[in-house]
Order: structure tokens, then C-alpha cells, then sequence
């Protein structure tokens, strides 16, 4: 099995085919715990 190309992987990068996780928008573990048990 063969990988791409330099050229493959400039075009597909510049057509937003990447593997790349999307930002998360959710609150992180300490702002939830801060949440429930400093503000009730």
C-alpha cells in the first residue's frame, strides 16, 4: 500500500479534506465541576 503524493496532500488540504477534530464548544470538566458544586 502506497501513501500520497507531496502533490496529493497540498490538494486535498487545499480542499479542506483533512482529518482534523472539530473545535470543541463544550464546557471543559473543571468549568462543570465549578458549575455543580460552587454555584448551587
Amino acid at each position: 500500500m502506497q501513501g500520497l503524493t507531496h502533490e496529493e496532500v497540498i490538494e486535498r488540504t487545499n480542499d479542506g479534506r483533512v482529518n482534523k477534530d472539530p473545535e470543541t464548544t463544550s464546557r471543559s470538566t473543571w468549568q462543570i465541576v465549578y458549575a455543580n458544586v460552587f454555584n448551587p
